[in-house]
């Protein structure tokens, strides 16, 4: 999102608005925290959820158990497909947004949430059935190039 810092908390909580309703965003990790602790840098390691209008890419390293490890498992979390639920929520008073979604993998079905800010900043939660939940920070830009 814009760093312009002439810009208000108001005109930046639009723009940021105007991204989410778009559809059109990319959520990149800067750091994982498993569900037993510790904090593991992610900036060398390739992840991403694309928002793509009503389709998601998703591929995000994992760290964390596997209550039931899937056969050739790859310890990342790739999916790419329409999701089942997909809700935006936003708090005006806050200036913050919820992305909630569910989607599947042949695997198992992953309920993740995004909580950001107006700066592009954010944290996204995931849980699934097979694995043990786990979160990531990072930064939310608007997507420019066809990836």
């Amino acid at each position: 999102m814009n760093e312009d810092r002439s810009k208000s908390k108001t005109e930046k909580f639009e723009e940021a608005k105007k991204l989410f309703e778009s559809k059109n965003y990319e959520f990149v990790a800067r750091n994982a925290n498993p569900q037993g602790g510790g904090n593991i840098d992610m900036t060398a390691n390739q992840n991403f959820i694309r928002v793509k209008g009503d389709t998601l890419d998703i591929y995000l390293p994992f760290f964390g158990v596997s209550y039931m490890p899937e056969y050739h498992g790859r310890g990342t979390i790739e999916i790419t497909g329409k999701p089942e639920t997909y809700e935006l929520t936003t708090n005006k008073k806050k200036k913050t947004f919820r992305i909630e979604f569910r989607i599947k993998n042949d695997f198992d079905t992953y309920d993740m949430t995004i909580d950001a800010g107006y700066s592009g900043y954010g944290t996204l939660s995931v849980t699934s059935n097979k694995r043990s939940s786990i979160s990531y920070r990072g930064t939310i830009v608007k997507i420019t190039t066809q990836d």
